[in-house]
């Protein structure tokens, strides 16, 4: 017999199981907050946990992800048992921990074949089938073990041990997990028994010599390593332009120079005749010929130099010659340069401004991570500063771990969601790769949008759970009806709740009709008036009824006001707001009704209770169709979830609104503003004479 955790908020689904799991045979054992169920698992541990998401306080999932985070209910099977129904949910389900995820409604055939199969993965040696490993062989239905025809005698403890060793195994058990797995975690013993066990165990193997299929592990260690490559870059390879001409200049730069030694040389020949020193003044002049174009050619080369040395925003040197040419081909291409350079700054900066205007968070990061550049976006995203920051390691100044860890990645192909740095919004990030070892950030504020898709799934949950869940609980008594044999007690317990969820699901349709109708329906009229003392009347017999004397109701003794519209829809709105009051406030507490004139005209009526009240977090979505302010859609209080909804939508198609005071712990403040067009003010007799004629 297994011992099974239910837990569920709503009785009658909750009742639908135990009456199922006890009839095949299991124990069963109830909890109906994530506050029971925890006590409930530190007392004794469960075989199994059957377990709803939306509990009050804590839910579910929180509960499943606590549970799995302790090492003494790590290895405890959940299954979740819920309305949510989409595949994000189940797919949060299962990563929170639970071991199988079913929807409601369900079939209680198809939940008890699901424990079953749990029960089986969980608890392999309560089957009876033989465990062969290697030459050995356990027999759990004669608790005999064997190899070949020779017989192992074991102790009672050492044959669950055993078992246990056969069933898991090429795996490393701590004491801890075997004293858990094998005495129970209800058992407290000294984990070093667990020691003595085994040595008994390898004892008792040893003459068929099968002691060394069990090992003992100790200290066991891994490593781990951290590879970098470093940040290289490779200047791009500028292509110097080819000449053709320039062969051409350096034979004439020669032709030149052979013909200052040639003219030089002719002229000291002639000079030195006179002397008998003709030779000598030949290379005289020659070296003076060579000379004098070397001394030209230093005088322009060094212009040229100095003028490349300066910033080269004057025009070169303008010589003849080799040099003279050497300059106006540098300048010009010095020019051409500046002329790109130009041209490629100008759309950098166009780039860069349209980056700038992107609505999108763009962070260009360099090979070592380091910030080249990010527009305002993604330092508003980021908490950056633009040019203080630029080459700084972008995980010295974002520390978001979802960030960092997506850095380490390669590239991202999903997006990653994270919190900004000052927790204001939510930031969508993809991370990537381009060029050499460069990367690309871009971050999203997609708050509105997972806002929109949390209201979204919030309220399909809850429809669903609305609606799913008295079906839940009349498709399962009338399977267990049929299936079961169960006694006279249980089936009329089986057919009183089964009246209950029928009921339940009639008062919805009701109130969902309700909804439709005023969404399609014309404006109220502005010509018939609906007297509030009728109003109140009414409301105060429905609310002194549900109270039953367990509360102080205060209506306005006398009202002569009157309010143009419809008379079914304002009365619906009144009575669902005191309603509301008197459900949650305590036993001895107080609902008032008042109605004032303000001084723009307008009427306001307001319902105030001493009730429980709710935190201002929730009041922007209390209007909100099946909202609910505790997390477990509990029925203890009655209602749909539906009331301040239809609330809003009538005073809205009477040109009002709704104006809501709360306080978790002293109570709230309903006001219906009315405005001064549809407010009538009548005098004693014509509101009497208006109650005749309505009463007739």
């Amino acid at each position: 017999m297994s011992r099974v955790l239910v837990v569920e908020d709503e009785p009658a689904i909750a009742e639908l199981m135990a009456i199922n799991l006890r009839h095949a045979g299991h124990e069963v054992v109830m909890a109906s907050t994530a506050e029971q169920a925890l006590l409930q698992v530190d007392q004794v541990l469960p075989d199994l946990v059957v377990l709803d998401w939306m509990l009050p306080g804590q839910s579910g999932l929180a509960l499943a992800k606590r549970w799995r985070s302790q090492s003494r209910t790590r290895e405890l099977p959940i299954i979740m048992l819920t309305a949510r129904a989409e595949e994000p949910d189940k797919i949060a389900g299962l990563d929170a921990g639970a071991d199988d995820y079913l929807t409601k409604p369900f079939s209680t055939n198809e939940l008890m074949a699901r424990i079953r199969a749990v029960l089986r993965r969980k608890a392999p040696d309560a089957l009876d089938s033989a465990v062969e490993v290697g030459m050995l062989r356990l027999d759990p239905a004669t608790r005999r073990v064997s190899r070949d025809t020779q017989e192992v005698r074991l102790g009672p403890t050492e044959f669950r041990l055993l078992h246990f060793f056969m069933t898991h195994p090429e795996r490393v058990h701590s004491r801890s997990q075997l004293l858990d797995r094998v005495w129970g975690d209800h058992v407290f013993i000294e984990e070093r028994t667990v020691d003595v066990h085994v040595k008994r165990l390898r004892e008792a193997l040893s003459p068929v010599s099968c002691a060394g299929m069990i090992e003992t592990v100790r200290g066991p260690a891994t490593a781990s390593h951290t590879s970098s490559s470093p940040w290289r870059h490779d200047p791009d390879a500028h292509a110097v332009e080819v000449e053709r001409s320039a062969m051409s200049w350096l034979f004439s730069r020669f032709l030149a120079g052979a013909l200052a030694m040639v003219v030089g040389a002719s002229l000291g020949y002639w000079s030195g005749g006179p002397v008998h020193a003709s030779l000598i003044a030949a290379v005289l002049g020659g070296a003076v010929g060579v000379g004098t174009i070397s001394a030209i050619d230093t005088v322009r080369g060094y212009r040229l130099i100095r003028w490349l040395a300066g910033s080269q925003e004057d025009a070169a040197p303008r010589d003849t010659g080799f040099w003279g040419e050497i300059g106006y081909r540098v300048e010009r291409s010095i020019r051409s340069r500046e002329r790109g350079t130009a041209q490629e700054r100008l759309r950098l900066a166009q780039f860069l401004s349209a980056m700038e205007a992107s609505p999108n968070g763009i962070l260009l990061l360099d090979a070592n991570d380091q910030i080249h550049w990010c527009n305002s976006v993604a330092a508003d995203h980021f908490g950056l500063d633009p040019e203080r920051d630029r080459m700084q390691p972008v995980t010295n100044l974002v520390r978001a771990p979802g960030f960092v860890a997506a850095l380490h990645l390669p590239s991202t192909t999903e997006a990653v969601l994270v919190p900004d740095v000052r927790g204001r919004c939510t930031l969508s990030i993809v991370i990537r790769a381009y060029g050499e070892g460069l990367r690309l950030v871009l971050s999203q504020d997609v708050t509105q949008r997972e806002r929109a898709d949390a209201m979204r799934r919030d309220f399909v949950a809850n429809v669903s759970h609305e609606i799913r869940s008295p079906l839940t609980v009349v498709a399962g008594f009338i399977e267990t009806l049929s299936s079961l044999p169960l006694s006279e007690v249980e089936r009329k317990r089986v057919l009183m709740l089964m009246g209950q969820q029928a009921q339940r699901m009639q008062t919805l349709v009701g109130d969902l009709l309700i909804l439709a109708q005023l969404e399609g329906s014309p404006l109220p009229p502005s010509d018939r008036c609906v007297p509030l003392a009728k109003l109140f009347g009414q409301s105060k017999a429905d609310a002194v009824a549900l109270s039953s004397g367990r509360h102080t109701v205060r209506f306005p003794e006398e009202c002569a006001a009157q309010i143009a519209g419809n008379e079914s829809e304002l009365l619906s709105a009144l009575t669902n707001l005191v309603n509301n009051a008197v459900r949650y406030t305590p036993e001895g507490g107080r609902v008032t009704v008042s109605w004032r004139t303000r001084d723009d005209g307008s009427g306001e009526v307001s319902v105030a209770d001493t009730g429980i009240g709710v935190d201002r977090e929730h009041i922007p979505r209390l209007t909100e169709r099946f909202y609910r302010v505790d997390g477990s859609r509990s029925r203890d209080t009655g209602g749909t979830g539906l009331g301040l909804s239809i609330v809003k939508h009538v005073v809205q198609r009477h040109g009002g609104e709704l104006e809501i005071q709360s306080e978790a712990g002293k109570g709230s403040r309903f006001s219906l503003i009315l405005p001064a067009a549809r407010v009538r003010m009548a005098g004693p007799g014509v509101a009497g004479a208006n109650e005749q004629r309505s009463v007739a």
